[in-house]
């Protein structure tokens, strides 16, 4: 007599026969979790997109900016970063392996938090209205951190997977995510606090030499130019320091996973 039977591990359903044991198997499989995946790639290409709408309406909006002398390469610039930005985003997340789960959970949350520092610490730039050695010692501890957290994360992924290109992958993945969450909160704040921006630059010497007419839309394109040294600068520099701290992390791993009974070639004669 055959019967349905649901396997204890795989949640599959097995028929079987008392005599001839399990004939035929149904049901559905177990399926991988993409939740790391399709979160990062939809988190980065839409702070992406925004971005770029963010730039397009500003730009719209501020007749006089593309009248400005070099303002049309300030606009450009952000642009291609940002359409660079959605083809790695898009090439990076297309493994859907188990194993490349744990690799996007550990960028969207270090990407995550170090983004909330630097944003943090774009509005103590912005409004705190500090200077010398007080902005100084509010403003290096969060941008400090975020590369600190890089560093620490290359270095903890290497040792996990005894993969220093992991480490530096996962470390420069957070440093893009971060300073797409950076470049969008900055974006937003030519429509929210234009005032401010302006007043920022009021006695900045390069608005003098750029022969502008027009503060505001200078203060605008200064914007549009940290949005592209951010984008820019950040993964280079996660790069640099997780490849420092993924050299040190990848041996201890493989130490650490090699067989106890084998000798050590050192110890031998």
């Amino acid at each position: 007599m055959r019967r349905w039977s649901r396997a204890a591990t795989s949640g599959n359903f097995v028929l079987r026969s008392p005599g001839t044991g399990c004939l035929a198997t149904g049901g559905l499989a177990p399926r991988p979790q993409r939740g790391g995946r399709t979160t990062l790639r939809g988190l980065g290409l839409l702070v992406i997109v925004c971005s770029a709408a963010l730039i397009t309406m500003r730009v719209a909006l501020a007749r006089s900016l593309l009248e400005q002398p070099g303002a049309v390469l300030r606009v450009v610039e952000p642009l291609i970063a940002l359409m660079l930005y959605a083809v790695v985003v898009f090439v990076a997340t297309i493994r859907t392996a188990g194993r490349f789960q744990s690799l996007y959970r550990w960028v969207l949350r270090v990407g995550v938090i170090t983004g909330v520092l630097w944003i943090a610490n774009l509005a103590v730039e912005t409004f705190a209205g500090l200077s010398g050695s007080l902005f100084i010692a509010a403003s290096a501890p969060l941008l400090l951190g975020g590369v600190l957290a890089w560093t620490a994360t290359g270095y903890a992924v290497a040792r996990r997977t005894g993969s220093a290109a992991q480490g530096i992958a996962v470390s420069v993945g957070s440093a893009m995510l971060c300073a797409l969450l950076t470049i969008v909160a900055g974006l937003a704040l030519t429509f929210t606090s234009p005032g401010q921006l302006a007043h920022d630059l009021a006695g900045d010497p390069d608005f003098a030499r750029s022969h502008w007419t027009d503060l505001r839309a200078f203060a605008f394109a200064n914007t549009f130019s940290n949005a592209f040294s951010h984008l820019l600068e950040a993964p280079i520099l996660a790069a640099a320091t997780a490849w420092v701290a993924s050299s040190l992390g990848a041996p201890r791993t493989q130490r650490s996973t090699a067989d106890p009974h084998r000798p050590d070639p050192a110890a031998l004669p």
